[in-house]
């Protein structure tokens, strides 16, 4: 179950919005700066900067611009 209008339909698979770290409903550099840092710093655990759940915050978050 989606919250809101995040909830997207690409061909046959359904895809959630992310990135808005901040929460200030808008995704922008602001948001990359907070990832960049976390992955400077190799943060883990439940991050707002882990956006796949995993636990870790990794340097791909940053490339898939």
């Amino acid at each position: 179950m989606a919250y809101g209008n995040n909830l997207v339909l690409k061909g046959s698979v359904y895809c959630i919005y992310s990135g808005d770290v901040n929460q200030d409903y808008i995704i922008d550099i602001s948001d990359l700066s907070d990832v960049d840092n976390d992955v400077f710093i190799f943060a883990s655990g439940y991050k707002a900067t882990d956006f796949n759940g995993d636990y870790i915050v990794e340097q791909r978050y940053v490339n898939n611009r």
